[in-house]
């Protein structure tokens, strides 16, 4: 990943509108050049002053809360996106519906008791981990139109918007409260909401990504950059006129947009490998996952002697794959100590880390061979295996299409 990227050289270099034109020949092209320049110099003077630039610039880390509310769906999906510019990489995890926020309460539930209006059982205050709590989260969100800002609604309004966010409010606050987190600094948390036209079936954390590289990518990215930086709802958790220090040379709105464009510049940098996807785990493993995920945890690597150990399982309705694929990683190191059949089919296929070591999941991913199955993180409490393969079609090879009364398709 590009660290202290300019954005007027990016405009400006080979291969990207506005390179290697010839000098204008007319006043009406001097005039459209010196135009572009102008604007260019603009956003960039706009982008290079927004709170999040100075963090990518200084190689510090940073939380940006992601909410997805497909059409028709009654409680959207949760993601938490963990930024080391340092590392190059992204943290992409997936909040599941029935998370719990506290004793008695899921972070459905809990969106589901804000968006009908009813208070929340408790309004944290947010934090970033170092440094004393940032204004309790009923002090600082907003209305989704950012009218009035520093002048909250209250929280459980009848908007999903302003309900999202008191969801990712509270979320952040139980993440990065825990004791082993004090040494941290996040930064102020952002926070993105969207309501795709739809969100295809399969991993959210993989259906995600995918989604972040198809919008963030190569050259459509900077056709589409207008419509991504005007995304409704795309706003800060926190708004940058209550964090001190910050530039007051630009208004709120033109910070905000500034924000987005030094976001939408970082994942355009990212490197499709650079974007882990995982699912946030239970009480016992959590510490340990946010540890590893920000470089704290045990990162001594792999005796070179003690192969991965596996579980594969074929979620297609052929035969004969989950055997064929324990031979193939068998002959390539993997111990696969029991293989079968999923309970139902899978779209595609996933290599799972059951253990919170990434890269057990990717080792296991290249000796399968198959481009497009994808590494995620969904650690098991209680697991006799470190990684779990589950076999979609897209990586089943040449089986032997059985009719759905035959019981064993192995």
């Amino acid at each position: 990943m590009e660290k202290n990227s300019s954005l007027t050289a990016r405009l400006l270099a080979p291969g990207v509108s506005g390179a290697s034109v010839p000098p204008p020949s007319r006043t009406g092209s001097g005039l459209l050049a010196g135009a572009l320049l102008a604007a260019t110099a603009g956003v960039w003077f706009v982008e290079t002053r927004a709170p999040l630039a100075d963090r990518i610039r200084t190689l510090q880390p940073f939380a940006v809360w992601t909410v997805v509310r497909p059409p028709a769906r009654e409680t959207p999906l949760f993601f938490l996106s963990l930024h080391q510019p340092s590392r190059g990489t992204v943290d992409l995890v997936f909040v599941p519906g029935d998370y719990k926020l506290g004793h008695k309460e899921t972070v459905a539930a809990a969106f589901k008791r804000a968006a009908a209006g009813a208070q929340p059982l408790t309004a944290p205050g947010v934090t970033g981990g170092k440094g004393p709590p940032s204004p309790k989260a009923g002090a600082v969100l907003r209305s989704p139109e950012g009218a009035g800002a520093g002048v909250p609604p209250p929280l459980g309004t009848g908007s999903g918007l302003a309900a999202a966010r008191a969801v990712c409010a509270r979320l952040h606050e139980r993440l990065f409260s825990l004791p082993s987190m004090g040494w941290l600094d996040l930064g102020q948390p952002r926070f993105l909401y969207d309501e795709p036209a739809s969100f295809p079936a399969g991993d959210p954390a993989v259906v995600m990504k995918r989604k972040l590289l198809r919008e963030f990518e190569g050259l459509p990215f900077w056709k589409s950059l207008p419509a991504l930086l005007k995304r409704p709802g795309v706003d800060v958790l926190l708004p940058p006129a209550l964090v001190p220090g910050v530039d007051s040379l630009l208004p709120s709105r033109l910070r905000e947009r500034g924000e987005r464009l030094s976001y939408a510049l970082e994942l355009h940098r990212a490197k499709p490998g650079a974007i882990r996807p995982a699912w946030l785990p239970e009480e016992a493993s959590l510490e340990s996952f946010l540890l590893r995920a920000l470089g704290r945890g045990d990162e001594s690597p792999r005796p070179k002697d003690r192969p991965v150990t596996a579980e594969v399982l074929n979620a297609t309705p052929l035969k004969g794959i989950a055997t064929d694929a324990t031979k193939v990683i068998r002959l390539r190191g993997a111990d696969v100590l029991q293989y079968g059949n999923t309970e139902r089919e899978h779209p595609g296929t996933l290599v799972y880390d059951r253990t919170g070591r990434f890269e057990n999941a990717m080792l296991v991913l290249g000796m399968m061979g198959c481009p497009s199955a994808e590494a995620v993180t969904r650690i098991r409490e209680r697991t006799l295996v470190e990684v779990s393969v589950i076999v979609g079609e897209d990586c089943a090879g040449a089986g032997i299409r059985q009719p759905p009364e035959r019981q064993s398709r192995r």
